[in-house]
């Protein structure tokens, strides 16, 4: 899937700021895209938002955006977590007999 923005998810010229206390929260890209697709799976797809995603984390909606570049870059993503949990099959016996199963 195209990505938009920097590799990190970032948009482009944006910069992550550092919050009043002058600590950076844990808080990943990997963490959003994984609480995302609870959500998704708890409410639908369509009951997700970037307020409530927001929310779920303990964060500001904004604040998602220095991981995400914009909503679509989440669903990718969330694309992305999904197909790297479904297992792929033993690759012994080449591949007509994968089919033929």
């Amino acid at each position: 899937m195209a990505r938009t923005g920097q590799a990190d998810g970032r948009r482009n010229g944006s910069r992550a700021r550092t919050p009043a206390g002058g600590r950076r929260g844990s808080l990943s890209r990997a963490q959003v895209l994984e609480t995302a697709v609870t959500l998704a799976d708890e409410s639908g797809i369509d009951g997700l938002s970037m307020r409530k995603l927001g929310q779920a984390l303990g964060v500001e909606a904004m604040s998602l955006y220095n991981h995400v570049a914009s909503k679509s870059d989440l669903l990718d993503g969330m694309v992305d977590v999904v197909f790297g949990e479904i297992g792929l099959p033993a690759s012994d016996g080449g591949w007509r007999q994968a089919i033929s199963c």
